[in-house]
C-alpha cells in the first residue's frame, strides 16, 4: 500500500509534505509543511506516516 504524504524536494532545494493522490502541499494547524530541511522533512512525515498528528493538527484519537 503506498503512503499517503511524501516528501518533495522543491527548485531551491529545500523539502515539503505532500499528499500523494493531490500533490498538495499539506498543513498542519494552517502552517504548510514547506521550506524545511531535510531532517525537518522527515521529523514531519515520520510523524504523519505514524498517524501522531492529524493534517489539521488535532492527536488523532480525539474526534
Amino acid at each position: 500500500m503506498a503512503d499517503k504524504y511524501q516528501m518533495r524536494q522543491s527548485d531551491d532545494g529545500l523539502w515539503e509534505i505532500i499528499e500523494a493522490a493531490t500533490g498538495e502541499i499539506v498543513k498542519l494547524a494552517n502552517v504548510p509543511l514547506s521550506g524545511l530541511d531535510q531532517e525537518a522533512a522527515t521529523g514531519a512525515l515520520d510523524v504523519l506516516l505514524n498517524a501522531i498528528l492529524a493534517p489539521n493538527g488535532k492527536p488523532t484519537d480525539e474526534d
